[in-house]
């Protein structure tokens, strides 16, 4: 590949092409400290843009509980290793980490500075961090999938949806099932922009907050 190429391949990408993965928590697991990430999908359309499907591969390998992806570009491997922070993380959490790590090697980076710190509040119980941008944050793990040389997961929502499902799915076991809908409906699914997300995982929290506060 030449520099052209190269110089392609870590173009500035958008906002909404990068997710949040908690790295760090707190002593007191009310605080964490997340890394930006860029989703999956986004990384693979650049590779197939710029270098071709055939261009490009990658591998998992188990390393106790953490997983390594191998990205190979143009006849150049790179490797990251991930190991799981949170309780619940799985192998499908980390191998995608793991890539997008790997991927950074290549200088294909999320639009945040790696300057600044990243800490924000953590709810143990729920094993979410908000995010001051998007108001959403890494959810618990999904089903556990064993890492394989094909993509984990092709279809996985963005983690912030994954928490306002986490969620409505609590308040549904609450008896608050409608109340939940009601505002699924007003902000039109998980809501039109980052900010209107924020606004809604808030109001969704709310209604638990009153009702954990409601006298029995």
């Amino acid at each position: 590949m030449d520099g052209t190429a190269w110089d392609r391949l870590s173009a500035p990408f958008l906002p909404q092409q990068m997710t949040w993965r908690v790295q760090e928590l707190a002593p007191d697991r009310r605080g964490a400290r997340l890394e930006p990430l860029l989703l999956q999908e986004a990384i693979k359309e650049r590779l197939d843009e710029v270098v071709g499907v055939s261009g490009w591969s990658f591998r998992y390998r188990s390393f106790g509980p953490g997983v390594g992806c191998e990205l190979e570009i143009g006849g150049v491997a790179r490797s990251a290793i991930v190991e799981p922070v949170r309780d619940g993380e799985g192998p499908e959490e980390c191998a995608m980490a793991a890539f997008a790590r790997a991927a950074e090697l290549f200088g294909l980076r999320p639009p945040v500075s790696d300057e600044e710190s990243h800490w924000t509040d953590y709810d143990p119980e729920e094993g979410l961090a908000l995010l001051p941008e998007q108001g959403t944050a890494a959810a618990d793990s999904s089903e556990p999938v064993q890492p394989s040389d094909t993509t984990p997961t092709e279809a996985v929502k963005p983690e912030g949806q994954q928490a306002i499902d986490r969620l409505v799915e609590r308040l549904k076991l609450e008896g608050q099932g409608l109340e939940a809908a009601r505002l699924l409906v007003e902000y039109g699914g998980y809501g039109s922009d980052p900010q209107a997300a924020r606004e809604l995982y808030g109001r969704l929290r709310g209604l638990l907050t009153r009702r954990a506060e409601t006298p029995t």
